[in-house]
């Protein structure tokens, strides 16, 4: 006897509107190879079409504060920005699935550059996803994040 699975539609608004919680850790592969642990806190208010988040980053000891917005066109389609992204990009959800690709402005070592991002995540259930993030200069890798996102 088999049943009969319905899946329901992930709504990233509803999500992060709120606090969420993001733990894991980041793999550097250059300029050497590295892990550093992660927590992410993101605090987010969801009106008039629009998703404003804060998001606390922390790495080891750094703490990173960023400002995101998102504007929903449709319930599959937003459109995202912030003070770090070169350019607007679009994120795509279908079924469990989100997906958004963007380049980022970063630093190392007072170096300022670009940086291509991927992101890739799956809805486990209301509360809980997982991101795993590929991160690229000129199509090379150079760091991924694997995390667990945890709605309070």
């Amino acid at each position: 006897m088999t049943k009969n699975i319905v899946l329901k539609k992930f709504e990233f608004e509803k999500f992060f509107t709120g606090k969420v919680v993001a733990t894991g850790y980041m793999c550097f592969f250059y300029p050497k190879t590295r892990r550093k642990k992660l927590k992410v806190i993101f605090k987010g208010v969801f009106k008039n079409k629009k998703l404003k988040l804060i998001e606390e980053y922390f790495e080891d000891n750094l703490k990173t504060i960023r400002e995101w917005e998102f504007e929903k066109v449709n319930k599959n389609k937003f459109f995202g920005n912030g003070k770090n992204i070169v350019n607007p990009f679009e994120l795509h959800i279908k079924d469990k699935f989100l997906e958004m690709s963007y380049k980022f402005k970063t630093q190392f070592k007072n170096f300022d550059f670009n940086v291509d991002i991927k992101d890739h995540m799956y809805v486990i259930d209301d509360n809980t996803l997982i991101n795993y993030t590929k991160i690229s200069k000129f199509l090379i890798p150079i760091a991924e994040t694997q995390l667990l996102y945890k709605k309070l």
